[in-house]
């Protein structure tokens, strides 16, 4: 079974958020969102603090968590899902282009800097 959104209270997301992070060996690849019934939002990765801080020095950080966050906030509180979705394929052509960070490494990837991966991003997104 897959999901692209699971809504719970923020006790229960939090566990949740904590568990993939713990499954996929970084806090950073998931986007949260704590909505309000007006539309309102406030768009984090999925935890603030990543407990690895050198890797924001070193522009190692994997910028996914923050780019599906931005997803978030055009399609709920901008009313653009349209580019929420583009944001999206984006990241997943990103994945299946197999490109990286020092933070999210694949043996089979290419490595990528935080601002080269967002790079890659930006030229996805200026291409449609």
């Amino acid at each position: 079974m897959a999901f692209d959104v699971i809504v719970t209270g923020n006790v229960f997301g939090d566990i949740i958020a904590d568990e993939l992070a713990q499954i996929s060996g970084t806090p950073a690849l998931f986007g949260s969102a704590e909505l309000a019934p007006d539309g309102r939002g406030i768009y984090t990765t999925n935890q603030l603090h990543n407990p690895n801080e050198a890797l924001a020095q070193s522009n190692g950080a994997c910028p996914a968590g923050i780019l599906h966050a931005t997803a978030m906030l055009l399609e709920h509180s901008l009313g653009r899902p349209d580019l929420g979705i583009r944001a999206r394929q984006a990241l997943r052509r990103a994945s299946v282009d197999k490109l990286c960070t020092e933070e999210l490494p694949r043996k089979d990837g290419r490595q990528l800097s935080t601002a080269e991966f967002g790079d890659y991003i930006v030229e996805l997104l200026r291409q449609k």
